[in-house]
């Protein structure tokens, strides 16, 4: 472009000259008939549509000249930007790993699960064996295959003690994920009912420690003994959450969970859709059939659901509803630094009035100058996003692991990975930040009168609303929205108080949950022979394990639905509570006789006068949920009210002790009262298990550990509220303190003025 405008020139000179006119004034001539080169210039790159660039060049280079210059006011900017959006790169990062990321294994996007619903759209409880069947017939070419499957925790005994995660599947489960095994072989479909173990990565490491090669080893879980067929590469995980420690077949289900074949069992249903078929079009398909299953009215299919389930956790209603809160608590703190800096900015708009006036007396647009600044701002948050993310990378990792160890030991869950997805995220957030805080800002910067703005220095903004009210509402609110988050935290810690001073009825450090399961009565009475142990006692269900299931009962013609348990006649005696009547006998335990024990608070429910003791009254069979408790009972005891289900509802609010013994259908449990030292008398009691014959282990645990289970989500949500409320008030406070002490740089003049005229230091304080 030089050299085209320069040929021009020099041919007019020439021309010029051949007409007789002098070299010099030749020059002078064709340099005013030219014009101006640099207008002509803007005019080309602009019709090129290079000025976009050279503008954003130019503003890149300022901002640049900007952070150098002030980089105090830089350096605060960042480092309150980086906190804000490195706690919700960490909260996302952790979202992303169960919710955003596809699972490790092949053909994870077309990876779905099958639910059946009735009528009312609630869950039908998995598929039996032979519903499996039908549906994998039924689906025919529009799947790749179905898998069914089933994550739980058992005890096993060797070759170590101790709580392991197995995921039992169907024969297909590997070939179908293509998965292939690192040591050995996968499962094959002929040995769902054979007793061989696939180890995990982690699994082998914990339950074969120091051995490169444990194919072949034996297995123990109850009296079933596995034997070692593969070990799967680490990067194979399965396709849930918990990285289980090895995989079984789906027949040995029942072995592992120490319990007999029934038609009841049940597994989840997963599969992989064929490639071009939408889950409707599979969902259309396997209604028909799975609607004539032959099932109970109550557990009838009204239609199947296919939910692509991609990654660890499900797309679902609830679940996204709960992701929405919490990403609205972390935003609002993002929220509450963008408040700040733009006061931050506001107060430092003061000092550049003079220099933006200027710049608008020489011909720059509005617009022009307020891309300026949002360049500017867009350039300290890219800084603030960049720190944010590395931030967000150390309190992922360590916020997870916390959390992990906090719950439930011997469970391993996939390690937190920050990727893309994360750094994407910051960008975003960083550039969200640098418009909420920059454009306010420079909106009003921009609109000063200028005879004011350019005759007196430091003049006030002219615009429509007034900066200190402006800095006065900011502040006002991150203060409103911080107190908001300090609340929330003080109502969980509140509640956590209250869960931890609330009295069971019972003593929770002394009551033990044996986790012996279907206890056999020898069993029982070899451990309550152990020293240190004052009774034992077998139940259907342990205390503060959850809600306990209701039956009605009628009395007079009322039905009223109450809460029950079966108990043998120790069950009192364990819980050291006092009976007024009596409890059950040993052979009303054994013959499940019609008597009952019932609280307090069924009493005055039942019985609102008068004694309830040799009161009666009936169990119906649909309620009862089987025959065999049906029938007309009599009240022979009353106790207190204790805390059966959650911790957190308190007392019951109604109970009916029902009598069964130990070995029967229904006793799942039990619990030991122990006097002496409780770890060593638990650790004595996991050797006796584990060498009686027929042992299937046990691993003992107190009552109190249940508790703090409860108690520990709402511990995690106040620490998360707490830290949140936290960081928030402390950026208000930094915002107070920026805004009060650059109004008291700029009111120095005044404040002079003030002191000379005689006002103390106090006075202006």
């Amino acid at each position: 472009m030089s050299e085209e405008m320069e040929f021009h020139h020099d041919a007019r000179v020439a021309d010029l000259a051949a007409c007789g006119m002098d070299p010099e004034e030749a020059k002078r001539t064709a340099r005013l008939e030219f014009g101006n080169v640099e207008n002509y210039r803007e005019e080309c790159r602009a019709q090129l549509g290079y000025r976009p660039w050279d503008e954003l060049r130019a503003d890149l280079r300022f901002a640049a000249r900007g952070v150098k210059s002030n980089s105090g006011f830089t350096a605060a900017t960042t480092a309150i930007l980086a906190l804000a959006i490195g706690i919700n790169g960490a909260f996302f990062s952790i979202y992303s790993n169960y919710a955003l990321k596809p699972m490790s294994f092949r053909g994870a996007e077309r990876h779905f699960s099958v639910e059946g619903l009735d009528g009312n759209g609630r869950s039908t409880s998995g598929w039996s064996g032979t519903e499996v069947a039908a549906l994998r017939h039924s689906a025919g070419n529009a799947v790749e295959g179905l898998y069914s499957s089933d994550t739980f925790q058992v005890l096993a005994l060797a070759p170590l003690q101790r709580q392991v995660i197995v995921t039992s599947v169907s024969g297909n489960y590997f070939h179908l994920l293509g998965a292939t095994a690192a040591i050995g072989r996968t499962l094959s479909e002929v040995e769902e009912r054979e007793a061989v173990a696939v180890l995990s990565s982690s699994g082998a490491a914990r339950l074969f420690p120091g051995r490169a090669n444990p194919i072949g080893e034996k297995l123990r879980v109850r009296t079933t003994i596995f034997t070692v067929i593969g070990v799967m590469p680490p990067t194979f995980t399965g396709a849930v959450a918990l990285v289980p420690d090895f995989w079984a077949g789906i027949g040995m289900e029942n072995a592992l969970r120490g319990r007999p074949p029934s038609p009841d069992d049940r597994s989840d249903v997963f599969g992989l859709l064929e490639h071009g078929v939408s889950p409707e079009r599979l969902q259309a398909v396997l209604t028909g059939p799975a609607t004539h299953f032959p099932r109970p009215p109550a557990r009838a299919v009204a239609r199947i659901e296919v939910r692509l389930k991609r990654s660890l956790i499900p797309d679902e209603p609830a679940i996204g509803m709960i992701a929405a809160l919490l990403f609205m608590a972390f935003w609002t703190v993002l929220a509450i630094a963008c408040a700040n800096l733009a006061n931050l900015h506001l107060a430092r708009a003061a000092a550049r009035t003079h220099e933006i006036a200027m710049r608008l007396a020489l011909g720059a647009s509005r617009w022009r100058i307020v891309r300026q600044l949002l360049t500017e701002s867009a350039f300290t948050a890219t800084l603030g996003a960049a720190g944010g993310f590395g931030l967000a990378v150390g309190i992922a990792r360590v916020a997870h692991d916390y959390a992990v160890s906090s719950g439930a030991s011997g469970i391993t869950v996939l390690p937190i990975s920050t990727d893309w997805r994360v750094l994407l995220y910051s960008l975003l957030l960083g550039l969200a930040a640098a418009l909420a805080f920059g454009l306010l800002p420079a909106i009003e910067m921009t609109s000063p009168s200028l005879t004011l703005s350019t005759k007196r220095e430091n003049s006030s903004f002219a615009g429509r609303i007034r900066p200190r009210r402006m800095r006065n509402l900011l502040i006002g609110s991150q203060v409103a929205a911080s107190l908001v988050l300090l609340f929330v935290s003080a109502i969980l810690i509140r509640n956590i108080q209250r869960m931890a001073s609330l009295d069971a009825g019972y003593d929770l450090d002394r009551i033990y949950d044996l986790r012996l399961d279907r206890p056999a009565a020898d069993t029982l009475a070899r451990i309550g022979t152990q020293a240190g142990v004052s009774a034992v006692t077998a139940v259907e269900r342990v205390p503060l394990y959850g809600r306990l299931d209701r039956i009605s009962v009628k009395v007079g013609g009322l039905v009223t639905p109450l809460f029950h348990n079966y108990v043998d006649q120790r069950y009192f005696d364990v819980l050291e509570l006092p009976v007024d009547g009596r409890g059950f006998t040993s052979a009303e335990a054994a013959a499940r006789a019609r008597v009952a024990v019932i609280s307090r608070a069924t009493a005055r429910k039942l019985w609102a006068t008068g004694s309830p003791l040799d009161q009666t009254f009936a169990i119906a069979p649909p309620d009862a949920g089987s025959t065999q408790a049906a029938g007309v009972y009599q009240v022979i005891g009353v106790v207190p009210d204790v805390a059966s289900g959650w911790l957190f509802e308190g007392e019951d609010s109604s109970m009916i002790y029902l009598p069964a013994a130990a070995g029967q259908a229904g006793m799942e449990s039990a619990m030991a009262h122990i006097n002496g030292a409780p770890a060593k008398t638990a650790a004595a009691l996991r050797e006796v298990c584990a060498g009686m014959a027929n042992a299937t282990g046990c691993e003992p645990g107190s009552l109190r550990g249940i508790s703090a289970m409860q108690r520990l989500p709402f511990r995690i949500a106040a620490q998360v509220a707490g830290t949140l409320g936290g960081i928030a008030l402390l950026f208000t406070a930094i915002g107070l303190y920026s805004v009060a002490s650059y109004s008291v740089v700029q009111r120095k003049r005044e404040i002079g003025v003030l002191l000379a005229l005689g006002a103390s230091p106090w006075q202006v304080v």
